[in-house]
């Protein structure tokens, strides 16, 4: 079994419900969700939007390959919604997002259509906080520090609120 670490988010339409049916469609499709954190709130990140996200850091124990684990995450997202990612080059905003942050300690950086570790995971605080709350310790495969390190050393600016549960 492999530990596959994910991120979920979304700003479009009730936002904790398409993130509790995703966590859902994880848990048939993917692996037994082992963890998960406390939703939170941030501001969008690389567009501008009037709608926040909600974002949830998950760890799942899957029999996947890691590109079966993106196969099934693609077809959650468009089961519950999403459309694209972005329009022209550009974010847009969405039902559902699903990120593969971790996979066991994998580093994939041959194929841009699955990189492991998320490239950009250590920018973002709305990744970092999720799962600072349920990996605090958990250690970066490439940049060898632990997502607190990690946590820390962010200078995203954008706020993170924890937001309330469902």
């Amino acid at each position: 079994m492999a530990i596959v670490t994910l991120v979920t988010g979304g700003n479009v339409g009730n936002r904790y419900y398409s993130l509790s049916e995703a966590q859902r469609e994880i848990e048939e499709k993917i692996g037994d969700v082992l963890v998960s954190s406390s939703y939170y709130e941030s501001e969008p990140w690389g567009f501008d939007s009037d709608l926040p996200f909600i974002n949830q850091a998950l760890i799942v124990s899957t029999k996947l390959a890691p590109y079966d684990v993106l196969a099934e995450i693609k077809d959650i997202e468009i089961a519950i919604g999403r459309t694209s990612k972005s329009f022209n080059g550009e974010y847009t905003d969405r039902v559902v997002d699903i990120d593969i942050i971790f996979y066991d300690n994998l580093i994939m950086f041959d194929d841009p259509e699955l990189i492991i570790p998320h490239p950009h995971m250590h920018k973002r605080r709305f990744v970092l906080e999720p799962l600072y709350e349920i990996a605090s310790r958990m250690v970066h495969p490439t940049k060898q520090v632990s997502v607190a390190a990690l946590l820390h050393a962010c200078i995203d600016t954008n706020k993170v609120y924890s937001a309330r549960s469902i």
